[in-house]
């Protein structure tokens, strides 16, 4: 996020991606299983974002972003003898945020605080197979939750007076919450086919629920020009979100499922 710009540069163009790894499906498996539950490698996810911010005056400014998570596939296979079993986790969000900000001076580093609205568009789809390669039987379980909720946002955005002898690397951090209310579709799908019957149905529900997602972050800002800055660092996200967990073949029960994700990143300003 970038901190209120002079009226000299008004509009500021923002970009940035990052790369990292979690452990949202691990965090699954604890939630449903019980804790010690590590079957899966940690998750590999990529986030890439774009924003626009403008002064207002000296001190006030408006943001506003919009970003796109997802997660690879992570699957885990096994097995005993003539079974094969395999289990697999999805995951992606996208997020729209915009707040107003306001400067606050903190010595010789600048600060930001912002207040606004976040909206959040998640799912995360769960998948089990497992097969009997000698009869040919075979079961399949797949779960999935999406979310669509609005809610509150706060932020805080420093950076440090320059650490350079030339005055243009500085030192950048910030925290965010984003607290979103609204709408959860869980959905089951079952699959089976056992002594040559088979055996599917379908399951559905709605309900109303929450969703938290928080992050952490440091690094460094190089300041190229008046109009142009380049930033890398690294930071640790937090998400809570409810999940299907599985207690039956022909039921649905959420469970609330917090996963971290630690990834590096880097992005750029362009004023105009």
């Amino acid at each position: 996020m970038a901190l209120a710009q002079s009226t000299d540069s008004p509009l500021v163009l923002s970009f940035e991606g990052a790369v990292g790894t979690g452990d949202h499906a691990n965090a699954y498996g604890e939630a449903k299983l019980g804790s010690g539950f590590d079957a899966f490698q940690d998750d590999v996810a990529f986030v890439g974002s774009v924003g626009l911010s403008r002064s207002i005056n000296q001190d006030w400014d408006w943001s506003l972003s919009v970003s796109q998570l997802g997660y690879a596939d992570n699957t885990v296979s096994g097995g005993g003898g003539s079974t094969s079993a395999s289990w697999t986790s999805d995951v992606s969000r996208s997020d729209v945020a915009f707040s107003f900000g306001r400067d606050i001076a903190l010595g010789s580093a600048k600060a930001r605080l912002g207040l606004g609205l976040a909206y959040a568009k998640a799912s995360a789809e769960k998948g089990l197979d497992v097969a009997d390669l000698e009869s040919g039987d075979f079961f399949r379980n797949n779960t999935n939750s999406d979310f669509q909720g609005i809610g509150p946002r706060v932020s805080f955005d420093v950076q440090s007076a320059p650490v350079s002898a030339n005055g243009k690397l500085s030192v950048i951090g910030g925290v965010e919450v984003n607290l979103l209310a609204g709408q959860y579709e869980h959905s089951k799908g079952f699959e089976a086919y056992v002594d040559e019957s088979p055996r599917q149905f379908d399951l559905a529900e709605s309900a109303k629920g929450d969703m938290m997602t928080a992050g952490i972050k440091i690094g460094l800002q190089y300041d190229a020009n008046e109009n142009t800055s380049f930033r890398a660092g690294v930071r640790h996200d937090v998400t809570r979100m409810d999940q299907v967990q599985v207690t039956g073949p022909a039921s649905i029960a959420p469970v609330s499922v917090e996963d971290g994700r630690t990834s590096f990143f880097v992005g750029m300003n362009v004023g105009f």
